[in-house]
């Protein structure tokens, strides 16, 4: 570039398409600019940071809906959360245990966000729609195609693109159960592309932010944002105040990506490391209140293993033993059997005798 005297394109140069119609071609394709990616640096009071603590194990969430997602795919971060003084500003925040003390030194940890390829993503989020016409069943399909069309009108989606609109769940928002209003699920599907968006470290590629799911719902809340601007009193061309159109879209909410099947592997923890946090979770709750450490051991994964062989080596040889004490039992009660049979038969064969010799004597005295 430089040496036909031009130079790369800023990333907000391409967002703003000021290439667009330049005879290249390469609309569908990724494209070099100039930015690179810089650190950044967020705390308590940035909106996209949400802390979560369950128990004793304590994480972090960043929120899609206030980055620019692309910016932070396969990032690297460093968390730290606690009490972090600046200097001449003592930290407000920190960490605290179960009875409200604080923590003697600061949770930090690395972590880098899944590097997915967002042209293959989903994504999800709700949205409040009101001036429904066709809801009072909203399990109807004509109800989900008028949310879908009310969605794709705002988008300004192509005929094509129609169907990457999914309608999942519809409930009644309306206070009179007229399906008025409707709250609906939604999943914008990916586009049918094979182009790639992935973060490539130092300088960026850049795509259309409208071809991939979280551009089009960025896209959405823009429209949302821009027609409930539009919303309220207006002078028409006599000079009369009028009422402007209600915005269709009332609220969107809870936007979550999804990564496609061969990219969840890249946001699944490793069996390894689940092993190490259940090992790090079993070590936090052997701790007493005076955190002495409790005499039962910690068991690592080979030793577990052999635990669990050593129990179900007991287990079979209980049922060997089981079998046996059945087979023995068996055999006596066979035993008891035939003897009582051999008695029975003995004792027939006796009574017969008896019957005989019983009449024979009768006979002879007959005769005599």
């Amino acid at each position: 570039c430089e040496m036909n005297g031009a130079r790369l394109c800023t990333r907000d140069e391409l967002e703003a398409d000021c290439t667009i119609g330049t005879g290249c071609y390469k609309t569908d394709q990724l494209v070099w600019s100039s930015n690179m990616f810089q650190d950044v640096e967020l705390d308590r009071n940035d909106p996209p940071i949400q802390i979560s603590c369950d128990g004793r194990k304590v994480g972090f969430q960043i929120d899609p809906t206030q980055i620019n997602v692309e910016d932070w795919i396969g990032a690297k971060l460093t968390v730290e959360m606690g009490k972090i003084n600046t200097a001449g500003i003592e930290s407000p925040s920190n960490v605290f245990d179960m009875n409200g003390n604080p923590i003697a030194r600061n949770v930090k940890f690395e972590k880098t966000v899944g590097n997915i390829d967002l042209d293959q993503a989903s994504t999800s989020f709700t949205v409040t729609l009101k001036q429904m016409s066709n809801c009072a069943d909203v399990s109807s399909e004509v109800c989900l195609g008028e949310i879908k069309d009310k969605i794709q009108s705002l988008l300004k989606l192509s005929n094509n693109d129609y169907n990457r609109i999914e309608v999942e769940t519809v409930s009644d928002a309306s206070t009179n159960g007229s399906g008025e209003s409707v709250s609906a699920r939604i999943r914008i599907l990916p586009a049918d592309t094979t182009r790639r968006l992935r973060h490539q470290g130092g300088i960026s590629a850049t795509v259309s932010n409208t071809k991939h799911s979280v551009g089009l719902f960025r896209a959405l809340k823009s429209a949302v944002e821009a027609e409930q601007g539009n919303t309220g009193r207006m002078l028409d061309a006599t000079g009369a105040e009028s009422s402007k159109m209600d915005a269709m879209i009332v609220n969107i909410k809870d936007m979550k990506i999804l990564p496609s099947d061969s990219d969840m592997k890249l946001v699944t923890t490793d069996p390894e490391l689940k092993e190490e946090e259940e090992e790090l979770y079993h070590y936090g709750s052997m701790k007493g209140d005076d955190d002495i450490r409790v005499s039962q051991p910690i068991l690592n994964k080979v030793e577990r293993q052999a635990m669990v062989d050593e129990i179900e080596k007991k287990e079979r040889s209980m049922v060997e033993e089981m079998k046996e004490e059945s087979k023995s039992h068996e055999e006596a009660m066979e035993a008891h059997n035939e003897a009582m049979m051999n008695e029975m038969k003995e004792e027939k064969v006796a009574m017969m005798n008896e019957m005989k010799e019983e009449s024979k004597h009768r006979e002879e005295i007959m005769m005599n």
